[in-house]
């Protein structure tokens, strides 16, 4: 019992010193587009118990390629394995992952409220002037508004919302630009011309 006991307060102490050692990561994952590509890479992501917090997928500058922009958890080891996995998959032509400080990035959130709401105070309006928010359309029933910003800053408006009456609440997934002035199609080109001496 004594052994059982000493084992499971060792695992605690492990599972806390991870968790601490953990960060938020986002990966930006460039495909060519193929159907069931995005199956196969989250699946990377499920076989090491990692969850995505959020996945957003778009057009890139270079025709034919796409972007799959991945937030998560995990210690920089942990992503740098699943980024060496992610490129390992035929279609994908190039995978990095960044910290926050490395990246531009910004989410969109819209509220649906009941139009009552705006009908007998200024409160809701003073919030969403403060908050940097915009109205984005008007139904006899509910108004949608619309904020752009990093999670926390959406989430705040939401808190502020809240006691008015939030009819629909939705988040996009994040989006995100790399710091370095790297272009991707250089990274494009220089694959080519490995792969041409190979």
């Amino acid at each position: 019992m004594r052994l059982f006991s000493f084992v499971r307060i060792k695992k605690f102490e492990y599972l806390q010193t991870t968790n601490k050692m953990e960060k938020k990561f986002t990966i930006s994952v460039f495909t060519e587009n193929t159907i069931g590509l995005l199956h196969r890479v989250t699946t990377v992501f499920t076989r090491r118990k990692i969850n995505i917090e959020s996945l957003t997928v778009s057009e890139t500058e270079t025709q034919g390629v796409s972007r799959f922009t991945i937030v998560v958890k995990g210690t920089p080891d942990k992503i740098s394995q699943v980024v060496k996995q992610i490129e390992k998959q035929v279609e994908v032509l190039k995978c990095f992952f960044y910290e926050d400080e490395q990246i531009v990035y910004q989410e969109l959130a819209l509220y649906k409220m009941p139009t009552k709401a705006f009908a007998h105070s200024e409160a809701v309006e003073d919030i969403i002037r403060e908050s940097n928010a915009r109205v984005l359309a008007i139904e006899p029933e509910f108004i949608v508004i619309e904020k752009t910003g990093r999670e926390h800053e959406t989430q705040a408006l939401f808190d502020k919302l809240e006691p008015f009456g939030i009819l629909s609440f939705v988040r996009s997934g994040r989006v995100a630009i790399a710091k370095p002035m790297k272009r991707l199609q250089v990274h494009l080109e220089e694959l080519e011309s490995v792969s041409l001496f190979e």
